[in-house]
C-alpha cells in the first residue's frame, strides 16, 4: 500500500508540472502590455531554437483581431492619500522632503534582484521576494496585499503559500537598498528609513512619525509638542534635521519607473448601441519547429537509443515541450483578456454608450468578474491591472472603471446602488465651489452629501477626499492664505 501511494504521488506531480508551469507562463504575460508580452516571446524565440516565429513581415504590424459586439489613470502627484500639502517634492507644506534626484539606467528590478539571490532566503522565499519586488510601483511602494501575493502564488506557481509567510519575506526585503522599499504607505516608508539612522533626532523623529503622523502632515506641530512634552522649536528642528532628510520615493530614481508609456491592450469602438471590442495582437504567430519536431519523431520511432541520442532525445522533448507551453499560454492569455473585458464591457454598458460619463458607471469589483466571468480574481486583478483601452473620449485605464457601491436616495424616496464615483465626483465639485477662506471640514462635507440622498459617513468622506488627493479644510485654507 506504502508503495502503491508514493507511485500515486510520483504520477500526481507529473501531471501537475505542466499545468503549474502553464499557468506560470500566462500570469507572466498577464502581467503586462503588449510591448512586455512581445518581449517576453522575442527572449523566448532568442532561446529556445525549437520555438519559431512567422517572418511573414514586422511583428508589430501584424493584427489578429478579436472583435465582439456586443480601460492607471494615475496622479503621482500626490502622497497616496497622506496630504503633505504642497511645496516640496513630495508635496510637503513648503517642506524640502529628501529625494534620490539622481537617476539610473538600472530598473528597481534590476537592483533588487541581485540582493534577492544573495540573501539567506531559501528558494521558496526568494521566489516570495521576486513577487513582492514584481509589485512594486513607479516610487517602489507594494501595490499588492501580502494575501493576493499568497494567492498568485498559489495559482500561478501551484506553490500553497500563507501570508505569514509572505509577511516575512516582505521583512527582508524592506531591509534591502533602497532604505524605505517596498513600503505600504508612506509612514511604513519614512520609519524603514529612520530605522537604519542613528542621529540624536531619530527617536524623536520615529515616535512623531508612529504616533503623530497626521499632525505631521497637517503641519500641527503645537499638538505634537503638546503630546510629547517638547517645544514646537524642538519639532521643527527634529522636522527639518531629520524627517526631511529621508525620501518618500525610494523607486522613483530608478530607470523604467517613473515614465512608463501608456499602450493601450483593448480598442473599443461606439457604433449607435452597439459597442465594440478589438484586441490587436501584436505577437507574432508561433510553432514548433519543423526541424526539431522530425527529429525527435525520428527519435521516438527507433527502438534503441544509444546515450547520446537519449541525451539529445530528452533535450528535444524539453524544447518541443517549451514552445507548446507558450503558444498555449498565449492563446490562453488572449481568451482571458477578450472574457475580461467582454464582461466589463457588459457591466458598464451605458458608461460606454454615454461617452465615457462617470455619472453612468455601476459598481463593479473583482468579485462580480470572477461571478461572472467563473475566472479567480488574482488571474482577473493581472488581466485589469496596468491595462488601458482606447476609446472614442481618450485612453483610459481599467481599474478606474472598478468601484465599490454606496447607498442613495433619489427625490421620489427610491434607494439605489450608485458607484462611489459619482459620490466623488459630487465631493469634488463640493468643494471646488466652497468659500475659499472658509473651506468645509469633512464632517460638512458629509452633511452636504447626505443632503444629496447619499447614506455615507464623515470617515467615509475622509477617505474619498484623500483618495482623490484633496488636502483637509486646514491645509485647503493656509494654501489659500498663502496664495492670497
Amino acid at each position: 500500500m506504502a508503495g502503491q501511494g508514493t507511485g500515486q504521488i510520483q504520477v500526481q506531480q507529473q501531471e501537475k508540472d505542466p499545468i503549474r508551469a502553464l499557468n506560470r507562463i500566462v500570469g507572466e504575460l498577464l502581467d503586462g502590455n503588449e510591448e512586455d508580452a512581445l518581449k517576453y516571446v522575442q527572449n523566448e524565440v532568442e532561446r529556445n531554437m525549437g520555438l519559431e516565429q512567422k517572418n511573414s513581415g514586422d511583428p508589430e504590424a501584424e493584427h489578429k483581431d478579436t472583435q465582439t459586439e456586443h480601460n492607471d489613470k494615475r496622479d503621482d502627484s500626490y502622497d497616496y492619500g497622506i496630504p503633505l500639502a504642497t511645496g516640496g517634492s513630495r508635496g510637503g507644506s513648503g517642506y524640502v522632503w529628501g529625494s534620490n534626484d539622481s537617476e539610473t539606467d538600472e530598473t528597481i528590478i534590476e537592483h533588487m534582484m541581485p540582493q534577492i539571490n544573495e540573501s539567506s532566503l531559501n528558494e521558496k522565499q526568494r521566489l516570495i521576494a521576486t513577487y513582492i519586488v514584481g509589485n512594486l510601483d513607479n516610487w517602489g511602494y507594494l501595490t499588492r496585499k501580502t494575501d493576493e501575493i499568497a494567492d498568485d502564488m498559489s495559482f500561478n506557481d501551484a506553490i500553497i503559500t500563507e501570508t505569514s509567510e509572505v509577511e516575512e519575506v516582505l521583512k527582508v526585503v524592506q531591509d534591502m537598498e533602497p532604505a524605505g522599499i517596498a513600503a505600504r504607505d508612506i509612514p511604513e516608508c519614512l520609519l524603514l528609513q529612520l530605522k537604519q539612522r542613528n542621529t540624536p533626532y531619530t527617536k524623536d523623529a520615529i515616535e512623531i512619525v508612529t504616533k503623530h503622523f497626521k499632525d505631521l502632515a497637517n503641519n500641527r506641530h503645537d499638538r505634537i509638542a503638546a503630546s510629547m512634552g517638547i517645544t514646537v522649536e524642538d519639532v521643527s528642528t527634529i522636522i527639518t534635521k531629520e524627517i526631511h532628510k529621508l525620501d518618500p520615493k525610494p523607486g522613483a530614481a530608478y530607470a523604467g519607473t517613473s515614465a512608463r508609456p501608456i499602450s493601450p491592450t483593448f480598442y473599443i469602438m461606439v457604433e449607435g448601441n452597439d459597442v465594440r471590442l478589438e484586441i490587436p495582437n501584436k505577437i507574432p504567430d508561433l510553432y514548433v519547429s519543423k526541424s526539431y519536431a522530425a527529429e525527435l519523431a525520428r527519435l521516438n520511432n527507433k527502438d534503441k537509443l544509444s546515450a547520446n541520442e537519449t541525451k539529445e532525445k530528452s533535450a528535444l522533448q524539453d524544447s518541443v515541450n517549451k514552445a507548446n507551453l507558450l503558444i498555449k499560454a498565449l492563446q490562453m492569455r488572449q481568451e482571458t483578456l477578450t472574457q475580461t473585458m467582454m464582461a466589463i464591457i457588459d457591466m458598464q454598458r451605458e458608461y460606454f454608450l454615454n461617452d465615457g460619463d462617470d455619472e453612468f458607471l455601476v459598481p463593479m469589483t473583482l468579485k462580480d468578474l470572477q461571478e461572472k466571468t467563473g475566472r479567480d480574481q488574482s488571474v482577473l486583478s493581472r488581466a485589469t491591472s496596468n491595462k488601458y483601452a482606447s476609446t472614442p473620449w481618450g485612453t483610459i485605464a481599467l481599474r478606474d472603471l472598478f468601484s465599490e457601491g454606496i447607498e442613495y436616495t433619489d427625490s421620489d424616496g427610491n434607494k439605489h446602488i450608485v458607484s462611489t464615483t459619482v459620490v466623488k465626483n459630487r465631493l469634488r465639485n463640493i468643494i471646488s465651489e466652497e468659500d475659499k477662506q472658509h473651506p468645509l471640514s469633512d464632517m460638512k462635507l458629509c452633511e452636504a452629501l447626505n443632503e444629496m440622498g447619499f447614506n455615507i459617513a464623515r470617515r467615509t468622506v475622509a477617505k474619498y477626499r484623500e483618495e482623490m488627493k484633496i488636502n483637509p479644510a486646514k491645509v485647503r485654507k493656509e494654501h489659500f492664505k498663502t496664495n492670497d
